[in-house]
């Protein structure tokens, strides 16, 4: 698996699937400003969910690659552990929402977004902190 982690397939991959994502996530209405009525891979928002983290981690992993491997390795670690948390929190909570009506529905679909932004800020700036200090130790050693 470790020949597999280097920065450029990582980077092919993650790009991959964030032009998936652009095309899937109805959010981003990347489909109907092409012109399309609607998008080829008409995805519910559970499935959509699975592909957002693809364009986050795509843009640390573009930060990260000019840097020397060394930096890119260490935020690669937490990053592989912490993005299936991220996708599998996000299908548990998308999955648990019932779709109530009135105040009730409003109030735990906005409680599950606040736990997956919570998510995503943490994993966001531990992302920074590990490559800020990934490249202070690689930028010392030289």
């Amino acid at each position: 698996m470790e020949k597999w982690v280097t920065k450029k397939n990582i980077l092919i991959f993650l790009g991959a699937m964030t032009l998936v994502s652009i095309f899937t996530i109805d959010e981003l209405s990347f489909c109907r400003s092409v012109g399309l009525k609607r998008c080829p891979i008409p995805l519910d928002d559970s499935q959509e969910a699975f592909f957002l983290p693809f364009v986050v981690v795509f843009l640390l992993s573009l930060l990260t690659y000019k840097m020397k491997d060394e930096v890119f390795q260490a935020w690669s670690r937490f990053a592989l552990w912490f993005v299936p948390i991220i996708m599998i929190i996000t299908f548990l909570l998308n999955k648990s929402e019932q779709g109530g009506m009135g105040i009730s529905g409003a109030v735990s679909g906005a409680f599950n977004f606040l736990i997956i932004c919570i998510f995503y800020i943490i994993f966001i700036l531990v992302s920074l902190i590990k490559i800020i200090r990934a490249y202070k130790r690689t930028k010392n050693k030289v």
